[in-house]
């Protein structure tokens, strides 16, 4: 099941349930931020240009992406990519932190192939 959620707010917007617009539900936010039919264009200062889709999570929005708002909305609320999250270079050490504390499908064997390839990097510069 693919996940989504909204880019068309600021992160410090927020509502009743203290939760950042960003990261609710298109049909949660509110309605001046975003265009819900073709009518509402005056709603927008350019209708011409209107916001980018929702963000489509992915495995590969997992382990490209290098917004780290993103990354630990992946994290925290979509488990089963919380493996790509872990072979995303960018991850931070406390983004790991949490996914190995919070675990998930798959997160001790992709821990463990991520701890043997750092492992084989520390040997070959060894031998150098």
């Amino acid at each position: 099941m693919l996940h989504s959620f909204n880019l068309y707010s600021s992160p410090s917007d927020t509502t009743g349930t203290n939760q950042p617009e960003l990261f609710k539900h298109k049909s949660e936010q509110s309605n001046h931020r975003y265009r819900t039919s073709p009518q509402d264009s005056a709603h927008y200062a350019d209708p011409l240009h209107p916001p980018p889709p929702p963000l489509r999570l992915t495995p590969y929005v997992a382990v490209s992406s290098t917004d780290q708002a993103v990354l630990w909305y992946i994290a925290r609320n979509v488990p089963d990519l919380r493996c790509w999250v872990i072979a995303n270079p960018r991850a931070k050490p406390d983004l790991l932190e949490y996914i190995s504390q919070a675990g998930g499908p798959h997160v001790k064997d992709c821990f463990t192939v991520l701890f043997a390839a750092l492992d084989a990097d520390e040997d070959r510069h060894i031998e150098d």
